[in-house]
């Protein structure tokens, strides 16, 4: 969940940098990745994205990959929602 969680932050970054959902794709590759899972869906709308990782390494035979979904939005936070 790591990775997953690591590559939507990656791909919502780039939105909220004005980047395009192919830069998105691109930053969600490579921090999945880096985290030792391979992006295996990730799809942007407006300012979120959405992820689905899977674990990388072998696993035996007869049993299914390990994949991990999450999603990030890129907000605002106002003055007024802050509380002292």
């Amino acid at each position: 969940e790591n990775a997953a969680d690591a590559a939507a932050l990656a791909a919502a970054d780039q939105l909220a940098l004005g980047a395009g959902p192919a830069d998105a794709h691109r930053a969600a590759a490579a921090t999945a990745r880096d985290n030792g899972a391979r992006l295996v869906e990730c799809r942007c709308s407006g300012m979120a994205a959405e992820v689905v990782v899977e674990l990388a390494g072998s696993v035996p035979a007869g049993f299914p990959k390990v994949q991990a979904r999450a999603r990030a939005e890129v907000g605002t936070v106002g003055r007024d929602r802050l509380r002292p």
